[in-house]
């Protein structure tokens, strides 16, 4: 079906992290977002209502991110072990951090 509504969302991060900034070099990045309704089999309960978001393919970015979340959807068991990988990885750079030193 089609969705019966879209909108576009404008997501800038700046290098504080509190909002676009104008002077930062991270892009910003559009996403469409789309509403879908579906009917259930039982008329006596509300429509479902379902909302598709993904990057859109304005250039680089947005087919790199878009093909970043396909591949984790199509290989759940390989990005779910990756994901712990990098966590461990980080909590072992913390845990050094943390022992090493304060006069480095």
């Amino acid at each position: 079906p089609a969705p019966f509504d879209r909108h576009d969302w404008y997501v800038g991060q700046s290098s504080s992290g509190a909002g676009n900034d104008e002077n930062s070099s991270v892009p910003t990045q559009r996403y469409v977002i789309d509403y879908y309704m579906f009917d259930q089999s039982d008329p006596d309960l509300p429509p479902l209502t379902h909302i598709d978001v993904r990057p859109a393919l304005d250039g680089p970015r947005g087919f790199l991110m878009r093909g970043q979340q396909l591949l984790k959807e199509a290989f759940p068991g390989i990005s779910g072990y990756l994901k712990r990988m990098q966590e461990q990885q980080s909590t072992e750079t913390r845990q050094r951090d943390n022992a090493s030193p304060s006069g480095k």
